[in-house]
């Protein structure tokens, strides 16, 4: 059983942010938002990584479809629970890493209640960090109590 501060390993934000730099997207990273897996129901015994973030699992629990639209200063995403577990509080985080950046930041963006099937969405908007601006992103979606789940997405690029 894992906790709340095992699941995304980050350093604080003001670590990420000190080393700054010319902002330019991801090279070849592809527009347009792009769609991942999300796998459990506990992710940190298959391990996951700031950049790749969650490993697959033999189950999966819906998905998350991430993008930064417009001037891409902020990630917009739409996280869709299946099969989770039913009538509980899920907290989503957040996790972006920076080109050539070791650590992640991450951060809530919001939580969820399924329904007594175990399903849920949640649509939010999240702005991204200073410059050079993160291009992976992820999403782990967490039980409140008594932190029985730990769902992860794996990472996907954007530009």
């Amino acid at each position: 059983m894992a906790s709340a501060s095992a699941f995304v390993r980050c350093v604080p934000a003001a670590m990420v942010l000190a080393v700054l730099g010319p902002a330019s997207p991801a090279l070849g990273a592809p527009g347009g938002s792009q769609r991942a897996a999300i796998f459990g129901p506990e992710v940190e015994a298959t391990g996951n990584t700031c950049a790749g973030g969650a490993s697959p699992t033999l189950t999966t629990f819906g998905s998350v479809v991430l993008n930064t639209p417009g001037k891409e200063t902020t990630v917009t995403g739409k996280v869709t629970l299946k099969h989770a577990t039913p009538s509980a509080t899920f907290q989503v985080t957040l996790a972006e890493k920076e080109p050539g950046g070791l650590e992640c930041r991450s951060f809530l963006v919001g939580t969820i209640t399924t329904n007594r099937k175990g399903s849920a969405k949640l649509q939010f908007t999240a702005k991204r960090a200073s410059p050079p601006l993160p291009t992976r992103f992820w999403v782990s979606v967490l039980e409140e109590s008594p932190f029985a789940e730990l769902l992860a997405s794996s990472a996907v690029e954007l530009d």
